[in-house]
């Protein structure tokens, strides 16, 4: 992370007490543009936004990806028009910087393999992901694992799934979509007709969950796992 002092004629004078007050300087991440600029065939792209070895030096907000880490990620993703596959994992990535980034590659032209696990995701998240998959998306895989999801976010991703025609993998595995959520993911599968292999595990699922599955079983001739 680089500090970025903040801009005011009183900074100079302001004292340790003023660190309280919202005065300390902003920690934000490494501008990548620079650097894609020159990568111009980049096809994979793996990020934890974080810090590995702090030391005594130990900050919690040394570990927050900021709304401009996002942004300036977001615009850096949008401008690979030949990455393929994006991983953003363990980044602390909520809602907000989620739709933030989904806005930016609603048209990306090669983006196929999408891995968002291990943030804080949750339904307004889902929903921009739903988006996503409607939006022509050429998506083959995406991983959304231990997030925050739950019902409506699993509404809106199995909407998507009615319609998308090219996810062939889908991990929603450690979020809580609860039996009402397997409803509507197992309803979707009933129509669609592209996804290989779906991991459900550990979503806060009762025996109400149980038909809904027998269904998909039934039904789905395209799963394999």
């Amino acid at each position: 992370p680089v500090r970025e002092a903040p801009k005011g004629p009183d900074f100079d004078d302001a004292s340790d007490a003023g660190s309280d007050a919202g005065d300390e300087p902003e920690c934000v991440h490494f501008n990548f543009a620079p650097v894609l600029k020159c990568l111009t065939n980049l096809e994979e792209l793996h990020l934890t936004y974080g810090v590995s070895d702090c030391g005594m030096n130990f900050e919690w907000n040394l570990f927050k990806f900021t709304a401009r880490d996002c942004l300036q990620l977001a615009q850096c993703v949008a401008a690979c028009k030949h990455l393929k596959v994006f991983h953003l994992s363990r980044s602390t990535l909520d809602d907000d910087k989620t739709r933030v980034l989904i806005s930016h590659i609603l048209d990306h032209p090669s983006l196929t393999t999408l891995d968002l696990s291990h943030n804080t995701i949750s339904d307004r998240g889902a929903r921009a992901i739903g988006k996503f998959l409607n939006n022509r998306s050429q998506l083959v895989s995406l991983n959304l694992c231990d997030n925050d999801i739950k019902v409506l976010g699993a509404q809106a991703i199995a909407h998507a799934l009615t319609k998308n025609t090219t996810l062939q993998n889908l991990n929603l595995r450690l979020n809580r979509l609860g039996d009402e959520g397997a409803s509507a993911i197992s309803r979707a599968l009933q129509r669609n007709s592209t996804l290989q292999k779906i991991n459900l595990g550990s979503n806060e699922f009762g025996e109400a969950t149980a038909p809904f599955l027998q269904e998909v079983i039934m039904q789905n001739t395209t799963l394999k796992s």
